[in-house]
């Protein structure tokens, strides 16, 4: 795979942003597939009881069937990297979020967009919890006290692109979606809950983000949440 030319300005970043919201980042470059299966692995056997979170951030060339390393190794599935810090292989982060961030293609279709109307735009307001809901997560906590749980529970996956598509970076900038989840991140107030930042990055690079290349390429980035709660990353200053 060539060299991927403007990474390293990504990496800057999501090193510095993490930093910020009190997170103690690691750096690893041009990883093989064992090391950074390894390498999570290492992490997973940690003791995380301090720690109120979990994150790992993959830049790296990828397709429909997961991520490459720089070794010749299968590729890498996001099930399988996840998976090292479930609930059966890492007791300690049981009950917290688990963040994987990937930016990487996950095909070779690009995206040349749709030309719409304003009025052809669909909104739609999410319901909030139910006072019934709530009463019923109450009474939960308050009868048992040994539960079972999903092995993947409170997972938070975000991806660069749909299924199928190229995930776009430039050279000198770096990934256009690296860098508005960068600025989302950096602009976070302490009661923004992370999924509705991440529901703000898919607006913008929705609506305001395209290339000049190809006619003008598009990108939709998307996130698989399991979180059982919110997820606040902003500590009070």
């Amino acid at each position: 795979m060539p060299d991927r030319v403007g990474s390293d300005q990504d990496a800057s970043t999501m090193y510095q942003r993490f930093s910020d919201l009190g997170f103690e980042p690691q750096l690893l470059n041009d990883c093989t597939h064992d090391e950074m299966m390894e390498k999570l692995k290492e992490a997973a056997s940690d003791n995380h009881s301090l720690c109120s979170s979990f994150a790992c951030v993959v830049l790296s060339h990828g397709d429909q069937d997961g991520i490459w390393a720089t070794d010749k190794a299968p590729v890498l599935k996001t099930e399988d990297l996840m998976a090292t810090v479930n609930s059966q292989n890492c007791k300690s982060l049981i009950g917290k979020p688990k963040i994987f961030i990937i930016q990487a293609c996950r095909g070779l279709q690009s995206d040349p967009g749709v030309d719409v109307n304003f009025d052809d735009r669909v909104m739609s307001d999410a319901a909030s919890e139910s006072e019934e809901y709530l009463a019923h997560l109450s009474q939960q906590e308050n009868t048992y006290q040994n539960i079972r749980i999903p092995s993947d529970v409170d997972f938070l996956l975000v991806q660069a692109t749909s299924p199928g598509r190229t995930a776009i970076r430039n050279n000198q900038t770096g990934s256009p979606f690296i860098q508005h989840l960068s600025e989302a991140m950096s602009n976070m107030e302490e009661e923004d809950d992370f999924i509705a930042v991440l529901t703000k990055v898919n607006r913008n690079m929705a609506y305001n983000f395209s290339t000049g290349r190809m006619g003008g390429v598009k990108q939709m980035p998307c996130f698989t949440s399991m979180l059982t709660k919110k997820l606040l990353l902003k500590k009070g200053c």
